[in-house]
């Protein structure tokens, strides 16, 4: 009767475990914010940056993103039960920009932050957008964080200068 018990607990779980890599799969291919293939044309593009080769961009210089077993773990730990110290304690107070600021401004190099790792970089009279998050959840999917720490950005999006890139 135990063993019997154990069999099924053990096909339940190994279902659930398998709809959830399904549905992680098909998210990960399927949602827009994750990206997709570049075209023939975008490839010949990025060949010509010097940073891309044999199908992938190179850093520039020597970047580890390896992570032990050990620190993954402590990572996921945090992310399941939480981080005491992983947000602020107060709102963080935002200085709000008037947009002709940015568009009639001699050319200086400026750097806006619109929080996360979002910034507006003026450099050489160009308009260089960094990792444009503006969403309420600074994420690539709503369901994957949590919402900003403050209630609103420099600036409204309509408000942006032409960008340059």
């Amino acid at each position: 009767m135990v063993i019997k018990s154990l069999k099924m607990l053990g096909i339940i779980f190994g279902t659930i475990l398998i709809l959830f890599l399904v549905f992680v799969t098909l998210f990960v291919n399927f949602s827009p914010e994750f990206g997709g293939k570049p075209s023939a044309q975008q490839k010949e593009v990025f060949m010509q940056t010097g940073h891309y080769e044999k199908g992938v961009f190179v850093n520039q210089i020597q970047t580890s993103i390896d992570m032990s077993f050990k620190k993954m773990l402590g990572v996921l730990g945090d992310f399941i039960k939480g981080n005491p110290n992983g947000s602020p304690k107060f709102e963080i107070p935002v200085q709000h920009i008037d947009s002709l600021e940015l568009v009639h401004s001699i050319p200086k190099t400026e750097l806006v932050w619109f929080g996360h790792s979002a910034f507006l970089l003026q450099i050489d009279g160009k308009n260089i957008l960094i990792d444009p998050m503006f969403g309420d959840t600074p994420a690539p999917h709503p369901f994957l964080g949590k919402g900003r720490y403050s209630s609103s950005l420099p600036i409204s999006i309509e408000k942006l200068p032409q960008i340059d890139a």
